[in-house]
């Protein structure tokens, strides 16, 4: 019985160890593209890097 057991069990491992991990990994979002477009207002070019962060302890 036991022999029939440890079959089994090593059978159903093998079967569901990769099932598992491919419904796991698995894609089913739509494709469509949702993600909205933000503009970057705060665009820090041609400015000194220490300058952010003077406005931003300001705001504060």
């Amino acid at each position: 019985m036991k022999k029939f057991i440890f079959s089994a069990q090593v059978i159903a491992v093998i079967a569901f160890v990769p099932a598992i991990t491919f419904a796991y990994l698995r894609n089913d979002a739509p494709k469509t593209d949702n993600t909205a477009k933000v503009e970057n207002k705060n665009d820090m070019s041609g400015q000194h890097q220490t300058t952010g962060i003077i406005r931003l302890v300001k705001a504060l």
